[in-house]
């Protein structure tokens, strides 16, 4: 298991011109901070040195990601690649509710989410 695996394509934020900033902003922020907690479960021969606290970060950054722009692709991406990363590991998600099902109700939902 590699980086490469579950690595996926990423918008920085500053090239987002002043109406994208107000109405997608938030939501590139809250992937790019993922995408660092994601950085970080990898060391820099890129072999996973990660742990279940970490992932439940990064999943966390997704899900106020994507209540914030539900079109946000590469979240929607990372957020696929994450849950198959825990489950390679055989991380239990449940306790936190931050497993699958648990998570789209939550971005289902109407209710705000912060992180």
């Amino acid at each position: 298991m590699s980086k490469s695996d579950y690595a996926v394509s990423t918008v920085h934020y500053n090239n987002l011109d002043a109406g994208q900033h107000t109405t997608k902003g938030k939501s590139y922020k809250s992937f790019q901070l993922a995408v660092s907690d994601f950085n970080l479960l990898w060391d820099t021969t890129n072999a996973y040195v990660g742990n279940i606290d970490k992932i439940k970060d990064v999943i966390r950054h997704l899900v106020c990601s994507l209540k914030h722009y539900k079109y946000n692709e590469d979240a929607k991406h990372l957020l696929k690649n994450i849950y198959l990363l825990a489950v390679a590991q055989s991380y239990d998600l449940t306790s936190d509710g931050l497993d699958c099902a648990s998570t789209k109700l939550l971005l289902n939902s109407s209710e705000d989410y912060y992180f």
